[in-house]
């Protein structure tokens, strides 16, 4: 009779602990779907100090620029694209002419992260 009650009460731990689903908690930090590198198109030189980026899908908008006159952060990446999707990416700055790229897919690496997509913007003046 022990034996029969020991059994069934592993036998009920286990068919209620089976029913149990996980929840994921994602952290709330923002990842960039996308990141570009910005660079004059005549000198190599790297060139974000002052350039805005623009990332659209046919549902989402997202944007991000750095602060111009700061040489410094020319090295740095434009990100954008919190969301997985297909995106038109702009890159604008003063005596640039926008540079533009098209079908930027950006993809879910799990369900909390997402790749991301590496691009270089080279800007005519």
């Amino acid at each position: 009779m022990r034996t029969t009650a020991a059994i069934l009460s592993i036998i009920l731990a286990t068919a209620l602990g089976g029913c149990h689903e996980t929840q994921i908690v994602c952290p709330l930090i923002l990842q960039k779907g996308v990141s570009v590198h910005v660079k004059d198109s005549v000198t190599g030189a790297f060139a974000a100090s002052g350039a805005k980026i623009v990332a659209r899908s046919s549902t989402y908008g997202d944007s991000s620029a750095l602060e111009a006159g700061h040489p410094e952060s020319d090295f740095q990446t434009l990100g954008a694209a919190h969301r997985p999707g297909v995106y038109t990416v702009t890159v604008s700055k003063a005596g640039y002419q926008d540079w533009v790229r098209g079908n930027v897919s950006v993809t879910a690496a799990d369900k909390c992260e997402l790749r991301n997509t590496e691009l270089t913007a080279l800007l005519q003046p």
